[in-house]
């Protein structure tokens, strides 16, 4: 597998992988490939977009990570990393979204974000399984809002704690 920074003539293929998901029930946002380009691979607040390809040059997924700028609309603290991680259903379950993640966790330091949040829908089970199982150095935490699960990861090592906040919880773990 190889990871590798994405380019504008990679939107192409990288929409055709979303779209897939979509029609898979995976995501519901944009998928077109003017969107790939303006919002993953040439994203103005972009840090990096990460994509993963097999030896063979075939799309497995990719990663994007900017940072949170005033009036995101995730809502995401400013100063913060927001990351977005899609991977081919083709190749699910091969560890595409670890390896990007090591990618994008050392750009993220490398560009003195400490802290990456991610918004998953209530109803992707896989993604919140990858989210969950993200490497143990740092901490992350889980929480509710709307129809979506957050994830934060922070790349500051800490030790284990849950917090409940009214109905939702956010558990931080190191």
């Amino acid at each position: 597998m190889n990871i590798r920074t994405a380019i504008w003539d990679d939107a192409a293929a990288m929409s055709v992988m979303l779209q897939r998901l979509v029609a898979l029930g995976k995501r519901s946002a944009k998928a077109d490939v003017e969107y790939v380009q303006h919002n993953y691979v040439a994203n103005p607040v972009g840090i990096r977009c990460s994509l993963a390809e097999d030896e063979g040059g075939r799309l497995l997924g990719f990663q994007s990570l900017i940072r949170a700028t005033e009036g995101n609309r995730y809502g995401t603290p400013i100063g913060w990393g927001i990351i977005g991680t899609h991977v081919s259903p083709d190749a699910a379950r091969l560890g595409v979204g670890r390896r990007l993640f090591n990618v994008t966790r050392q750009a993220a330091i490398d560009a003195g974000v400490t802290k990456i949040e991610a918004l998953i829908g209530l109803d992707n089970a896989a993604a919140q399984a990858f989210y969950e199982s993200a490497p143990s150095t740092g901490r992350s935490a889980f929480w509710a809002q709307g129809t979506s699960i957050g994830h934060q990861h922070d790349n500051r090592p800490r030790s284990h704690e849950r917090i409940q906040f009214d109905d939702s919880v956010r558990e931080f773990y190191g």
